[in-house]
């Protein structure tokens, strides 16, 4: 099965813990407007039936019967495989096998093994030290783009490479990004004289190689590098 976007949202809403239909219902229909209520009913169903969710009977504190949806726990090769699809989005290129470890929770030695064993089935190769240098470069980029545009509409997008080797629709991909990992989005604090001060994340940080937490935009230099 092919996880689309709203699959992701509520997958994301479940990472936190167990969730009846209104709660899940009240984030992403009612306070982010992410799908109708109807779209996230068929895509509850489609979860369950690939058993990526499951339903867990419970009772509220009055004793009614009450349902909540829960992720299906995963075997390590699932997380593994999971982890390099998911940081594949998030960092714009294959993950390093030290960052699927880190997601993981697992060693490098033992990540290692299972990563080769399906590494050409997911089409992952191991990053190369200058490959991981300019996919923390189009990183730093694309979510500058994505901090500032609503500071500046007119802020023309950065080019951005897909695995196939074409130019992917950057407005596209920024919009879907900024929902799947907000966490990764720079805040931005605006200055006299039309300056602009972006306050990195630690995660975001560590994969863009950048070695200070604020810098003024845009970023064109302060880079380190550790495999």
């Amino acid at each position: 099965m092919a996880l689309d976007i709203k699959d992701n949202l509520i997958i994301e809403c479940l990472k936190v813990g167990k969730k009846q239909f209104h709660e899940l219902e009240e984030q992403l229909v009612e306070k982010r407007g992410e799908m109708s209520k109807t779209t996230l009913s068929r895509h509850l169903k489609n979860l369950e039936s690939e058993e990526v969710i499951r339903r867990l009977p419970g009772r509220s504190s009055d004793g009614r019967s009450i349902i909540y949806y829960e992720l299906v726990e995963l075997g390590l090769e699932a997380q593994i495989i999971d982890a390099i699809k998911t940081l594949r989005k998030k960092y714009l290129g294959d993950p390093t096998i030290e960052e699927v470890s880190y997601f993981v929770g697992e060693t490098p030695e033992i990540v290692s093994k299972i990563i080769y064993k399906f590494a050409r089935k997911l089409g992952w190769m191991s990053p190369t030290e200058a490959f991981v240098e300019r996919r923390g470069e189009e990183l730093t980029k694309f979510l500058e783009f994505i901090a500032m545009k609503k500071f500046k509409p007119t802020l023309k997008p950065p080019a951005l490479w897909g695995d196939s080797g074409v130019i992917v629709d950057t407005e596209k991909t920024a919009k879907e990004y900024g929902k799947l990992f907000p966490e990764m989005i720079p805040k931005v604090h605006p200055q006299p004289s039309d300056k602009y001060i972006l306050e990195w994340g630690d995660e975001a940080m560590k994969v863009t190689g950048l070695t200070v937490k604020t810098s003024e935009f845009p970023v064109t230099y302060l880079f380190k590098f550790e495999i």
